[in-house]
């Protein structure tokens, strides 16, 4: 009966193959812990990364619902709105008396008394939200929104006068701007002026898009 390669071995030899396979083993263990926590660590970033773009969609959506109540809290308050530009500019230009130079050559009253309106107005439609200036810009595009321009002139007035009247008129609570301003010094009086002033403020207008006029 032969005996198998094993018994064959010494005692040393024996405990060298011992060894061999312990050591063997060990690195085998090793080896697999090392690739094992390799692909914990790969796990762990990708479970990192997709946190973070989970993250990220909530604040894209949280910006994007508050960019819509906005848009609607701004619509709602433009149907509002009064179209009567020149009849709001007129109220707020009586709220503000008149400083008149020593001299008196300067106009007393209320500051409406001379302003001088231009008779046309120009409306320009406005998109709301949307930021492609080929689509803001495209002629097939129908808005319901639109800014209204109303240009008038004023008489020297005083410049603290005019300063209370525009901040009248670019008050928080009001849907009006001062788009243009020219401003002429009185000769040898240079705190009263003269000029050109273009208020704007915006309005709601609905409209009939070429697609329903051809249906």
């Amino acid at each position: 009966m032969k005996l198998s390669w094993i018994q064959q071995m010494s005692v040393r030899e024996r405990r060298l193959a011992i060894l061999v396979l312990f050591v063997l083993g060990l690195v085998a263990v090793v080896v697999l812990h090392l690739r094992t926590m390799g692909q914990i660590e790969d796990l762990e970033l990708e479970m990192m990364d997709g946190t973070e773009a989970v993250l990220l969609i909530h604040a894209r959506s949280q910006e994007y619902r508050d960019s819509m109540r906005r848009k609607v809290a701004l619509e709602e308050a433009i149907k509002a709105n009064d179209q009567r530009i020149q009849t709001a500019i007129d109220s707020m230009a009586k709220k503000v008396e008149l400083s008149g130079s020593p001299d008196g050559q300067t106009a007393s009253g209320t500051l409406n008394t001379i302003l001088r309106y231009d008779a046309k107005t120009t409306e320009r439609p406005i998109f709301l939200g949307s930021t492609d200036k080929k689509q803001r810009s495209s002629q097939k595009r129908v808005s319901d929104y639109y800014e209204l321009s109303q240009p008038f002139e004023y008489s020297f007035v005083s410049f603290t006068d005019l300063i209370k009247f525009l901040d009248d008129v670019e008050s928080p609570k009001r849907l009006m701007y001062v788009s243009k301003m020219q401003v002429t010094k009185k000769y040898m009086e240079p705190d009263y002026i003269q000029g050109r002033v273009t208020v704007a403020t915006f309005i709601y207008k609905p409209q009939v898009s070429k697609e329903k006029e051809e249906e």
